[in-house]
This record gives structure tokens, C-alpha cells and sequence, in this order.
């Protein structure tokens, strides 16, 4: 069979089907890839505009490369028929190519778009469903969802996106249930039935909570591109490694001993680049901007009375959806992000996206910065009802002006609805029980925002100030699923859970969040920062402390 080579600047020369290049790659669907940004990580590294594009020809590299070690490990041991097995292979291959092709603009940013409400979520997964037309499927998806355990937004975009553009490459339900349940890593429920133990193997190989071949690219990819070399990957020794163990009558994806190594340095490599890079202030502003801008146009586009929306499966096909007096928005990218925020749907917070100088700055610019200031200062207890305290600030404002913003209108707003509270107690329009919590919690918020109000009238500030979430570091890895990892020693005849064999799991617990809080800086000479910093903090673990 012919075949396209693609040169990618990790793997070399990638090796496509023809009928892939020309069915699947060369279509406007697919090529929409190219301009999804594969990360938010420009802010700190300007190299880093690396694509979805690339991204999944890697993982559709990658992927090959796994399922070939899948092949040799099992040797003549499948289960499964030379034709079917061909089968399988083909499919997996299909979902590694097209796992992120139902992506949203600025890829993670803007996936939560796809769900924005139970009923949202309940539609699109029935539109999956009926799609697919597979009973074992519809059952074990719905005992999934009962146990709350949910597909990623993009995941089942991705599948719909596939179904409805690429069905040709996939001839009846039990090739849909496959593919769909490889990208979305809903795997068989019933393991020892038609071999499917096996089949899980192969969806863990695409999607899992351990190491699958996804995230291994874009850990790859990413550190290639921002140059945030933590450890080498040797990727190759890795795959090579991949096995199909057997283990109380049921075969799961384990790793030859030799592989030990580089599994360690992909946990390392994956949550070095989560604690520093994904969680840093600068890159979470950056998300914070994009996520407003995206609240704004989802807002402005849903203002007519019909449902289209434009964050939608229509929106990214080349068909499009149709807005009443606003027109037709088709393939769905960021540039159409872009130039909605600068020319359609502009204000401030935009403005700040274009205009860096603009930006608030963090006045902590770590959680390692963010524990010195504090968790001495505090304690255990009181840091927590902090965090607690700030997270309410947060949610309030975000519920009340769609962002979270300290500033003089905020605090009006406050004073106002205050007076409207106790103006319907006196008119007995609530009860003193509704009255009692309505005002402590408008309480709360003032205490917080009157005390950011008085350090900036100090130190001559402007009085604006965002609030933005963060979750202090915990490994990406599931701890009760990497710990059941088997690794193969064959010289010994022996497996063993990694948790037995390796130190990588031992790692310090810490609480789940803590929050960064950005400022209106100045660059004049005689500006102390650090005292600024000192009186800020000093002032907020006071007023926790009272």
C-alpha cells in the first residue's frame, strides 16, 4: 500500500497510509488541527505554538509503535482471528490519528464550553450513543457516568467530530464501540468475555490514568518546544518495553523491567512540567483572560432565541452554524477567538490578552513562594479556612460581574447588596433565617475586599486586584492505579507491582488548593516592591487571624 511521509522535528520522517493522508489528513476537518494551539505556554515560552496538528500525528506514530509491541508480546497468544486482529489494529491506529480532532479553540481552555450544564453534557453523550448504536456500549456508559466517571468534553466532541465526518473507515457498531471507547478510555466492563482484557490493553494504550502514548507526546513535545528539559525520555526503550502480563486469569498492560527507568523519568518529566509550567501565575492569567473572552462570545452569539451555539459540534465542521444577524461561524479556531475578542466582542479584559503591559501581576509567584508567605504565618487551620475564605471572594464575584475582580465597583456592589438584605428584612420579604446567611456570607467578602481596599489607599495602588485558583501540586498519575502497574522481570520469572520495585510513588501530600492574587503594579522609581509585598501579606494574615 502507498503511503506519505511527514516530517516531524521529534520522530523523523512519520509513515502514513496514503488513503489516511488523503481521506482523513488532507481534509478541512483535520487540517482545522493546525491552528489549535496544543498549549497556553507562549506567555513563558514563545516557542511554544506548537499545534494539535502535529500533536496527533505523533500520538498516531507513537501509537503504531505501541501496538506493535502489543503484537510481539502476545505472539500466538491473541485470541483473536489474523483478520480480526487486522481489524483492531486498524481502528486503534484510526483513534490514535483522530483522538483530538473534536478539540476547541486554545484546546483545553475551551473545552469546558462543550459541557456547560448537566443537560448540555446528558445531550452530546446520547448524540454519542446513537452514533455508535452498540447496546454493550450504551450500558457500560451509563454505569460509567452512575459512578461518575466522565469522558473529557473534547473526548466525545472528538468521537462525534469522527463518527459523523469519517464513518467510512469504520464498517458496524462493534468497530464504532472500539474506537470510540479507545479515545474516550471507556473500556469493556466485562474483561473476560471475547477477550476483551485484551481489547482494555489496547484503549489503555491511547488513554489511561498511568502512561499512555498521548500524554507521552506532548510530554515529549512539549519540552522540545518551551526547552523545559527536565529528564530525557527515551521513548523508544519505553514502547519497547510495552507487555501483555497475565495475572489471576486476566491479561493487563504491564512493562519489561528495562522500561523501569524511563517510566520514572516520563512521571518525573510529566509532573515537573504540571507543578512549574502549567500551574505557574503567568500562564493561569493568560487561561483566565482566554476563559472570560470565551464566556463573552458564548454570551454574545447565544443572545437570539434560537439554540445554536457556538461552541458546538456544527462549529467546528466546514458546514457551520448559522446565527441569526450575526453569520456563519465554520471551523471552529482560535484565530476566530482572536478576532471576535479584538473586533466583536472587545473590552478590558481583552484588551489585557493583546496588551501584556496591561497585565496585573502576581504578588506571589509560586505555591513554594505562596507557603513561605503563609504557612508559618497561619497554621494548618487557620491557613485553611483562608483559602476557603478566598475561594468564596472568588466565586462570588465571578457569579455577580462573570469575573473576578477587586475593585471599587465590586465593593459598591457589596455595600448595595447589603442595604438590599437588610431592606428585606425590615420588610419581612425574607426569612431571619435566609437574613442570617445572606449577610454573613456578604460579609465575609467585604471583610477580604475592605482589607485589599485599605493597603492600596497606603501604598498608593490602584484598587483592582483578580483572584485566580490554583491547585497546589499533586502527581497527575493516579496513586491507586500507577501503583498497580506490573513490571515483568523475566530473567527471574517474576512480576511485581511497581509500588514494590520503585520509590517514585513517595511523594509529600499536600492540600488540594490555594489561590494567586494579581495587582495593578507600578514601575516608577521609588516603588518598593518587596514592602509592598510584606505589607500585603502581613495585612491579609492579620485579618485571617482575627
Amino acid at each position: 500500500m502507498s503511503s506519505k511521509l511527514i516530517k516531524d522535528p521529534i520522530y523523523g520522517y512519520v509513515n502514513i497510509e496514503s488513503n489516511l493522508a488523503s481521506g482523513i489528513i488532507d481534509t478541512a476537518c483535520f487540517q482545522r488541527l493546525r491552528n489549535i494551539r496544543q498549549t497556553s505556554y507562549a506567555p513563558l515560552y514563545p516557542a511554544s505554538f506548537h499545534n494539535r496538528f502535529l500533536h496527533s500525528i505523533g500520538v498516531y506514530y507513537l501509537g503504531c509503535k505501541a501496538f506493535e509491541s502489543v503484537n510481539q508480546s502476545l505472539g500466538n497468544e491473541k485470541g483473536f482471528g489474523e483478520d480480526e486482529w487486522a481489524t483492531y489494529k486498524r481502528i486503534f491506529e484510526l483513534a490514535c490519528l483522530l483522538h483530538d480532532v473534536g478539540h476547541a479553540p486554545f484546546s483545553h481552555t475551551g473545552e469546558r464550553f462543550f459541557e456547560t450544564d448537566e443537560n448540555m453534557r446528558l445531550k452530546i453523550y446520547k448524540k454519542l450513543s446513537d452514533l455508535v448504536n452498540y447496546d454493550t456500549f450504551s450500558i457500560d456508559v451509563e454505569q460509567y457516568c452512575k459512578n461518575g466517571e466522565f469522558a473529557a468534553p473534547h473526548e466525545i466532541m472528538s468521537c462525534i467530530v469522527s463518527l459523523e465526518t469519517f464513518s467510512t473507515y469504520m464498517e458496524g457498531a462493534i468497530e464504532r464501540d472500539f474506537f470510540v471507547r479507545c479515545i474516550t478510555g471507556f473500556k469493556y466492563r466485562e474483561t473476560k468475555e471475547n477477550n476483551n482484557d485484551i481489547l482494555n490493553c489496547l484503549i489503555e494504550l491511547l488513554n489511561s490514568s498511568i502512561i499512555d502514548v498521548d500524554r507521552l507526546d506532548y510530554i515529549i513535545r512539549d519540552a522540545h518546544t518551551t526547552g523545559f528539559q527536565s529528564v530525557s525520555i527515551d521513548y523508544e526503550r519505553l514502547l519497547k518495553g510495552v507487555r501483555i502480563i497475565s495475572k489471576d486469569g486476566i491479561r493487563y498492560l504491564g512493562y519489561h523491567k528495562g522500561a523501569l527507568s524511563v517510566i520514572e523519568n516520563v512521571i518525573y518529566a510529566h509532573d515537573a512540567e504540571r507543578k512549574w509550567i502549567q500551574n505557574h501565575p503567568t500562564i493561569l492569567y493568560e487561561h483566565f483572560l482566554i476563559q472570560h473572552a470565551m464566556r463573552t462570545i458564548d454570551k454574545h452569539f447565544s443572545s437570539d432565541d434560537s439554540a445554536a451555539k457556538i461552541f458546538s459540534y456544527e462549529s467546528l465542521t466546514k458546514t457551520g452554524m448559522t446565527f441569526k444577524d450575526k453569520g456563519k461561524i465554520s471551523l471552529l479556531a482560535d484565530e476566530d477567538i482572536l478576532y471576535i475578542m479584538k473586533n466583536i466582542c472587545p473590552d478590558s479584559l481583552s484588551d489585557e490578552y493583546f496588551a501584556r503591559n496591561e497585565r496585573r501581576r502576581p504578588i506571589w509567584k509560586s505555591e513554594a513562594e505562596y507557603r513561605v508567605l503563609f504557612d508559618n504565618a497561619l497554621g494548618k487551620d487557620t491557613l485553611d479556612k483562608f483559602e476557603i475564605a478566598f475561594q468564596e471572594v472568588e466565586k462570588y464575584l465571578t457569579n455577580n460581574f462573570s469575573r473576578p475582580i477587586i475593585n471599587d465597583k465590586a465593593l459598591a456592589y457589596i455595600h448595595e447588596e447589603e442595604k438590599k438584605i437588610c431592606e428585606n428584612k425590615r420588610s419581612n420579604s425574607i426569612s431571619p433565617k435566609d437574613y442570617d446567611n445572606l449577610l454573613s456570607g456578604n460579609a465575609k467578602v467585604k471583610k477580604w475586599v475592605l482589607c485589599l481596599k485599605e493597603i492600596s489607599d497606603e501604598n498608593n495602588l490602584p484598587f483592582d486586584y483578580a483572584i485566580i485558583s490554583a491547585h497546589k501540586f499533586k502527581s497527575g498519575f493516579l496513586k491507586q492505579d500507577l501503583e498497580k502497574m506490573l513490571i515483568d522481570f523475566p530473567g527471574l520469572n517474576k512480576k511485581a507491582y511497581i509500588r514494590d520495585v520503585s520509590t517514585i510513588l513517595m511523594s509529600e501530600k499536600t492540600r488540594d488548593s490555594f489561590f494567586y492574587l494579581f495587582y495593578r503594579g507600578r514601575d516608577e522609581d521609588g516603588f518598593n516592591k518587596e514592602g509592598f509585598i510584606d505589607k500585603i501579606t502581613k495585612a491579609l494574615s492579620v485579618e485571617a487571624l482575627k
